[in-house]
């Protein structure tokens, strides 16, 4: 269901014609749109929902500044998220399959019920991360820092650990 903000021109009783002319001019019903900011060519929605999130597949956010942003929802498909900073962002739910996340900084994110499915994890710093119910089948994580991370419920079905340390500080080889 759209949502929209309705415009209401004071106009005196029987005045027909410069309501059929604000209407013809589209200015009566707007679509509501959450103001954001732009990062390298992508609209950061802000107060995102379900219908109405940021949507940058294969964007090149590469070195983005991210750090405490509501990412919620967001469609990250394939982007290239290399060097960036999501410390502390928020991305529940985000779709992140397939997205390259080399050395990104994901310290204390919120990635619970997201789907990073083969997406490349190598040298990402997830610490303090919470990732509850998050899927991360078949991703990358060569040299990840997974310290203190929440993983409960999350899928890690054929993900590669080589030289990734575990939540609990343990050092993972198994994919080595």
């Amino acid at each position: 269901m759209s949502q929209f903000i309705v415009r209401r021109p004071r106009l005196r009783a029987g005045s027909v014609a410069p309501l059929a002319a604000i209407v013809a001019a589209g200015v009566l019903l707007l679509p509501a749109v959450s103001a954001g900011r732009v990062v390298k060519g992508c609209t950061i929605v802000a107060h995102p929902t379900l219908q109405n999130h940021t949507s940058c597949a294969g964007a090149n956010l590469s070195g983005a500044r991210l750090s405490h942003t509501n990412l919620s929802y967001a469609d990250l498909t394939h982007a290239n998220l290399s060097h960036a900073n999501l410390s502390g962002a928020n991305l529940f739910h985000a779709n992140m399959s397939e997205a390259g996340l080399v050395s990104a900084n994901l310290t204390r994110a919120r990635l619970s019920r997201g789907d990073l499915t083969n997406a490349d994890l190598a040298h990402a710093n997830l610490s303090h991360a919470v990732a509850r119910g998050a899927n991360l089948s078949h991703t990358n994580l060569f040299h990840t820092v997974l310290s203190h991370a929440d993983l409960s419920n999350a899928d890690l079905t054929d993900a590669t650990f080589c030289h990734t340390t575990m939540p609990n500080g343990h050092v993972n080889n198994s994919g080595c």
